[in-house]
């Protein structure tokens, strides 16, 4: 049993397919074939069933996984301890919502480049549900959520925060730092992030409850754009603090405390629990979770 034939086995359980183990990772698939029968005979056990063109592990196949995935682990800890930064290289697939990729590349990413020259990050954005699928389709090695808890059996919980979330205007507006119900402000101007969003969704669940309903003037998913224009104009937004805090402290835009709604929102970095941690996505997810997480 040799580590390139576990690496094969675990990317064929993630894509459930030889085929696409193979084109994955440059293999024939009669290669891939002869290293999962030749574990599979090493092993005295049958790792996937094979009915029509599906491809699924067996019990013992899913036991064996966690297995597969421990040694390699170790094994690439190993070398990792024997190489410098210079030498990880690798493509992440990343992704999040756009208000927390927007925040993201506005940091500054140099840090991580200069330690890790040979990472290539590419950053997408969608929902919650979209993020979901993305991940157990193989389609992204790692995502953040900005939602609810999300705890599923087939997902590992990297670190989570709570992140606040608060209805703002501009400083000038009546509203300004003013303590009402949503019915209050249910027919004040809106500028909203695109439905779907997870504080946005709150928010409409909470006007449902009271028989309302909250149509924005307009919905953009940047929001640099939504800043711009509630500083000038009475209109109203929801954003989470991360994005609105300078806006505060500099005294351009202002809190509306609302008190019938509760935004009970985290941020989570997520990977698929059968996800194989390359030294590149072990490197990357360390880096988020000591600068994306510890921000105030």
């Amino acid at each position: 049993m040799d580590i390139r034939t576990l690496n094969t086995f675990i990317i064929v359980s993630e894509l459930n397919s030889f085929t696409k183990a193979a084109l994955q990772l440059g293999y024939a698939q009669s290669t891939v074939s002869f290293q999962i029968k030749s574990l599979e005979e090493e092993l005295g056990t049958i790792l996937f069933e094979r009915i029509g063109h599906n491809l699924t592990l067996t019990d013992n196949g899913k036991s064996f996984l966690d297995h597969a995935h421990k040694l390699c682990h170790i094994n690439e800890e190993y070398l990792s301890s024997l190489k410098n930064n210079d030498s990880v290289e690798g493509l992440i697939r990343f992704v999040t919502s756009d208000s927390v990729c927007e925040a993201m590349l506005l940091e500054n990413y140099s840090e991580f480049f200069h330690h890790y020259p040979k990472i290539q990050l590419k950053f997408a954005s969608s929902d919650s549900e979209g993020m979901l699928k993305m991940l157990r389709e193989n389609e992204a090695d790692a995502i953040i959520s900005l939602d609810s808890h999300i705890y599923e059996r087939d997902i590992l919980i990297l670190k989570e925060k709570r992140m606040g979330v608060h209805f703002v205007v501009r400083s000038s507006s009546p509203l300004a730092n003013r303590t009402v119900t949503l019915e209050e402000i249910a027919h004040e101007e809106f500028i909203l992030t695109e439905q779907g969003m997870s504080y946005r969704r709150l928010m409409e669940r909470e006007a449902k409850k009271i028989s309302t309903e909250i149509i924005p003037v307009l919905e953009v998913s940047r929001t640099d754009i939504i800043t711009e224009l509630i500083q000038r104009r009475d209109a109203i937004s929801i954003l989470p603090d991360f994005i609105s805090k300078n806006f505060i402290l500099s005294g351009d835009l202002s809190y509306i405390y609302v008190k019938d709604v509760s935004f009970d929102i985290y941020q989570q970095l997520i990977v698929h629990k059968n996800k194989w941690m390359s030294p590149a996505l072990k490197a990357f997810t360390s880096f988020v979770m000591e600068h994306e997480f510890n921000r105030d």
